[in-house]
């Protein structure tokens, strides 16, 4: 396929994105306020970012993107966005090197590589515990918000992890015992929409009061040493929680496909299966890893969280909640009427009220 083509696929997929994305839209009204700058994107690439990228330029904006860890369904995107005058750096390293008004880091660590490099302020999709990146400047903890934790991480990654799962695998779970590590937002969205394709979920979970919270929601709670030789498909999305080791993963049935729900590419939360048990591809995305004892292991996406090595992202729907808080949190942090002190600051309770508010349907 020509560069060409590739280009007008990846306008395609922006553009039908863009249908879909009625709050974003509404948001983007007030971008008329602003003044020029420059703003680096850090995250996981997909149509809605694509997009977001292209109305930035297109409201004035030089925009930069960091095209790490792309999946090859979104190299046309990267192609259409080229084309469309934003800088695609394929490396940290010439990402951060970079002077930056405004930054938008999935999971603060591009922030933290800038360093003075960003002026006027950034935002943040995760913070690390304890972590706080680029203090000269305000940074909004944007999935700190109640709000945005349900749309974007329990809905948008917990739907798009299993939807993804079942897509890749061609799998029926339907009966499957299916086990997710963690009940965090993303664990719960991924229990939830496990059950719903009729799995029988099973909760690993050490915090007492979202064990609770499992069982309440009528999920099974097991000790991990109890739940892995019952699972024959396995969800982890604790991005706190340990990972899993060769010999826990050793205790799985023959079979068992194992996967990565978190958030963050950094939270490789598999051990190293693949460089200790080199595998063979049976499928896209699927490897199968013949253990010391015999049995044989499936790994989906290479270990790497799903939602966003899998070429589909978040659904619309929480896409747009996504980038239309991004658009609303630059319009806070470039207004003179607002003075953020350096540091971690929280989503402004009037974004989330306006966000709640905004229509969800294009």
């Amino acid at each position: 396929m020509s560069q060409q083509s590739w280009a007008i696929d990846g306008l395609a997929k922006i553009a039908w994105a863009r249908r879909f994305m009625a709050m974003t839209r509404k948001a983007i009204e007030e971008l008329g306020t602003i003044q020029d700058g420059y703003v680096g994107l850090a995250m996981p690439l997909d149509a809605a970012l694509a997009s977001l990228a292209l109305v930035l330029k297109e409201s004035g904006f030089a925009v930069s993107l960091l095209a790490e860890h792309v999946p090859v369904a979104c190299g046309d995107l990267l192609v259409a966005l080229r084309d469309a005058g934003v800088t695609v750096c394929e490396s940290r390293e010439a990402f951060s090197a970079q002077e930056f008004d405004l930054v938008f880091d999935h999971d603060g660590s591009a922030i933290s590589e800038c360093k003075s490099r960003v002026s006027a302020g950034a935002i943040c999709n995760l913070i690390s515990a304890g972590s706080e990146p680029c203090l000269h400047v305000p940074v909004i903890d944007l999935l700190a918000a109640p709000f945005m934790q349900s749309n974007v991480l329990s809905h948008g990654i917990g739907q798009s992890c299993v939807s993804g799962f079942l897509d890749i695998t061609n799998l029926q779970i339907a009966g499957s015992h299916t086990l997710v590590i963690g009940y965090d937002p993303i664990g719960q969205g991924v229990a939830q929409f496990a059950k719903a394709y009729g799995a029988r979920v099973i909760v690993c979970e050490s915090d007492l009061l979202c064990a609770t919270k499992a069982k309440l929601e009528g999920h099974q709670v097991l000790p991990l040493e109890e739940a892995l030789p019952l699972a024959k498909v396995v969800f982890h999305a604790s991005a706190s929680g340990p990972r899993l080791s060769m010999a826990q993963i050793e205790q799985l049935p023959d079979g068992a496909f194992v996967s990565s729900a978190a958030q963050s590419h950094d939270a490789y939360l598999i051990a190293n299966l693949p460089e200790a048990v080199p595998g063979k591809a049976i499928r896209d995305h699927v490897s199968q890893h013949q253990l010391p004892s015999g049995r044989c292991i499936k790994l989906v996406c290479n270990g790497m969280p799903i939602h966003s090595n899998n070429g589909l992202g978040l659904p619309f729907e929480c896409a747009d909640v996504l980038m239309a808080a991004i658009v609303r949190s630059i319009v806070h942090l470039s207004s003179t009427d607002h003075a953020l002190t350096p540091g971690l600051h929280p989503l402004p309770a009037q974004i989330e009220c306006d966000l709640a508010q905004s229509p969800m349907q294009p």
